[in-house]
């Protein structure tokens, strides 16, 4: 059975010019903590309301929630160049987005957009399992990113392969990507501006 390869983007403000660096030179994707994460709603849950399980169901909600902060995300985006994208990850246009192909790997998940937060049963299934799946919803209002994420406990994610392309936006300082540019002179990895 083949391995499927997915094709997917980082969109990056050159504000830390070492990671977009590092993302070239070393193949490894910064992964964010979770409370860095730009929506408030983050891996928020309701959880079942049961009376006679009230002090449980408190204990183990607080319980995901703490194994929720153990966890880190690298968002991705299924969009090679997306307006949108650009001005808000990708520092007004002046960043970058890094083409990367991915490997399946149970860390990668498709971001699954909902109208409300989602209600679960926090006493069914695994701490660690039930915290992970939530950090999969994001709301509706998210779904122009069509984000696919890494979810780890690692600071970094290490790429199968060298980075595909790397493009900057159409506002990027020549003289402030220097850095990335000679990283990619080295590997032979395509790069571009944006018009």
């Amino acid at each position: 059975m083949t391995e499927k390869v997915r094709t997917l983007y980082k969109y990056k403000s050159i504000e830390n010019i070492q990671h977009c660096v590092d993302i070239v030179k070393n193949n490894k994707l910064y992964c964010s903590p979770v409370s860095n994460l730009n929506d408030p709603k983050e891996g928020n849950f309701n959880h079942l309301i049961d009376p006679e399980r009230d002090e449980a169901i408190r204990e183990r909600t607080e319980a995901i929630i703490g194994e929720q902060s153990q966890f880190r995300v690298c968002a991705l985006s299924k969009l090679a160049s997306n307006m949108a994208m650009l001005a808000h990850y990708a520092g007004n246009h002046s960043g970058v987005i890094f083409e990367v192909k991915l490997n399946d790997s149970p860390n990668i998940f498709d971001v699954k957009y909902v109208k409300s937060t989602p209600t679960i049963d926090v006493l069914r299934g695994k701490k660690r399992d039930i915290a992970r799946l939530l950090l999969t919803y994001k709301m509706e209002d998210w779904s122009h990113e069509q984000e696919v994420r890494i979810i780890s406990e690692n600071n970094f994610f290490g790429l199968p392969r060298n980075v595909e392309s790397v493009t900057f936006g159409s506002m990027a300082d020549e003289n402030k990507v220097k850095p990335i540019i000679a990283a990619c002179k080295k590997k032979n990895i395509p790069y571009r501006y944006l018009n």
